[in-house]
């Protein structure tokens, strides 16, 4: 399932692994029952959008980043059902590796200038979800350039990925709606670790770091999936800035 180019109805499909591959990190009945509760997050945003078909066309990530342009009804179930098949999504694609990620590589250099270190950004990252309360994420995010393609005239444009910043949001907010492009995840709902680490969120984050598939989550980061063009024509006077 790509992220930046899903539209509805939305599938619940397979993972990309099977369920005993992330042992002994993450269990097998973890992954399971995990799998499940994002299977119902499905089932429920399509319920929700199924009474506005002229949204049938805007993918996952255009209906999150402009949520505001959204009706007032559709906003909560668009946030809450539709920010958990993104993060759920964004989380078990970005697992499934080695946990190594080369400090040489776009993705390594960024974290490096960013958070002074590969280990500090993981030290920042682990306080970061170790202190959410109650549940939710804490993600590695970068700011979403809504211009198109680098021009001598903006040339930011063209290193807006190496600003990379560490946020945490309560349950399935998604950074989109913030307008910043998460390229790295990680669950800290307690279905997410409870079966095997009982309440000691500390252990679960621990283990989370050596599954990490950092090439997955460098194909975010080198991409330029987060230029997400504004649905409808940009020049239409009816809508409200963003």
């Amino acid at each position: 399932m790509t992220l930046h180019s899903i539209t509805f109805p939305f599938i619940a499909e397979d993972l990309p692994y099977s369920y005993d591959a992330l042992e002994p990190y993450i269990d097998t009945e973890t992954l399971y029952y995990h799998k499940r509760i994002f299977d119902t997050y499905i089932e429920r945003l399509n319920t929700a959008l199924t009474p506005y078909p002229q949204y049938y066309d805007w993918t996952l990530e255009q209906l999150l980043t402009y949520i505001n342009l959204l009706p007032p009804l559709l906003r909560e179930p668009i946030g809450k059902f539709g920010g958990g098949v993104y993060n759920h999504i964004l989380y078990f694609q970005c697992l499934g590796g080695d946990g190594v990620l080369d400090p040489e590589t776009p993705l390594g250099h960024a974290i490096e200038e960013n958070f002074n270190s590969i280990d500090n950004f993981k030290k920042l990252f682990s306080q970061s979800a170790q202190e959410r309360f109650g549940s939710g994420y804490t993600y590695l995010v970068q700011p979403i350039p809504f211009n198109h393609a680098p021009t001598k005239s903006n040339p930011q444009i063209a290193d807006a990925s190496m600003n990379l910043a560490i946020i945490s949001t309560a349950n399935q907010i998604s950074p989109l709606i913030f307008h910043l492009y998460p390229i790295l995840c990680i669950d800290v709902w307690e279905h997410a670790y409870y079966l095997k680490h009982k309440n000691i969120r500390k252990n679960y984050i621990e283990d989370w770091f050596p599954i990490i598939n950092w090439n997955q989550v460098s194909s975010y980061e080198a991409s330029d999936l987060n230029r997400l063009p504004l649905p409808y024509n940009k020049t239409d006077s009816h809508l409200p800035f963003i």
